[in-house]
């Protein structure tokens, strides 16, 4: 099916369901890589070894052949359906996902993007991830808004199996304290692996509504009226909670964090010689997406996973450098609930 053909949302669901409960393997560990497991604190840290996706260790603004994907291009390769007057969803069944792209090339996403990603991640009945990556918070196509959308299971019939995404996504170490219980919308803080919030709606916000909210709070609130230059990564698990998104922050000077002196100097704390080895590696310009900030790090220098300097101390001081600092965090928070209250306001969600 090529976009211009007509197709309902439902549908559209229905066919992401397929891709994803047809997924017979774990879609983290492919052949040609190695998972190494450390401890860090009370999570896990997943080290996957292999070959470095060169537009993740390239400089993101130069856009050469080898790194910029325009989506707009996608439906001549794959399978490719129109959801709404603003997103297209991509079957991409050689990597077990789908994407959500804008229907015109831009790098930031619209209020309705965001409210088509709510929509169809609450309209896809097998348990499925929903990830935004964006310009400066490690997208490796940064020209181009997109989400991408998960598999939680793979396995066949009855025999099925959380995928390490599950694993991961238990990491994430949600505090108890509700910062804005008020409008129906419940906030609370993600203290690990990386500073963050857990925005959780209550029946009276649509799907659509609860994007809408969010763009407007978080995107255009947090990443728009902030002179941080944050950046961030939001994420959706609808069948397991439902009206609920997670965003881990991050500040986007920290989107290379192997290119900056802090990391560098804790680099060389762990093994004296080998800040110039990652000086001039991949790992420089290693930019940190989604994945790695919940745990899973490809590591681009077999390095990481094989010496043992590189213990769960080493990556929590990593994560520490990488998330936004703490004399920064009561204000982010402030301008949040403040965010929220107005989107709230002009949604209007039902009585």
């Amino acid at each position: 099916m090529t976009p211009s053909e007509s197709t309902s949302p439902h549908a559209v669901a229905s066919a992401v369901g397929d891709l994803l409960g047809k997924v017979v393997s774990d879609p983290f560990r492919p052949p040609d890589r190695m998972v190494h497991e450390r401890k860090c604190g009370a999570g896990t840290l997943l080290l996957s070894d292999g070959p470095a996706d060169r537009r993740r260790s390239q400089d993101p603004m130069q856009f050469d052949n080898e790194k910029v994907e325009c989506f707009c291009s996608l439906s001549a390769s794959v399978r490719t359906l129109p959801f709404s007057p603003d997103s297209f969803i991509a079957l991409i069944e050689s990597a077990s996902k789908a994407l959500q792209f804008s229907r015109e090339c831009t790098p930031e996403p619209a209020a309705a993007h965001y409210a088509d990603a709510f929509e169809l991640a609450s309209s896809i009945e097998v348990p499925s991830l929903t990830v935004v990556n964006l310009r400066g918070s490690g997208a490796s196509s940064p020209e181009h808004f997109h989400t991408q959308i998960l598999p939680l299971r793979f396995g066949v019939g009855v025999d099925t199996r959380p995928t390490t995404y599950v694993a991961l996504l238990a990491n994430l170490d949600i505090g108890s304290q509700h910062l804005w219980p008020h409008e129906g919308i419940e906030v609370t803080t993600i203290e690990k692996p990386v500073w963050g919030f857990r925005v959780r709606f209550d029946k009276r916000y649509t799907p659509r509504a609860c994007g809408l909210v969010v763009h407007q709070a978080v995107h255009r609130g947090l990443r728009y009226c902030s002179q941080l230059q944050l950046s961030y990564n939001l994420y959706l698990r609808w069948a397991d909670e439902p009206r609920s998104a997670m965003i881990l922050m991050r500040t986007a000077a920290m989107e290379s964090p192997f290119a900056t002196s802090p990391v560098l100097d804790c680099i060389e704390r762990a093994v004296p010689g080998m800040r110039r080895e990652i000086s001039s590696s991949d790992n420089a310009r290693w930019r940190w997406g989604w994945l790695e900030c919940i745990g899973g790090v490809p590591a681009r220098d077999s390095s990481f996973s094989q010496h043992d300097a590189f213990d769960g101390p080493f990556w929590e001081e990593v994560y520490r450098l990488v998330s936004v600092p703490p004399h920064y965090q009561p204000a982010i928070e402030s301008q949040l609930q403040r965010g929220l209250k107005a989107a709230a306001g002009q949604v209007k969600p039902a009585p």
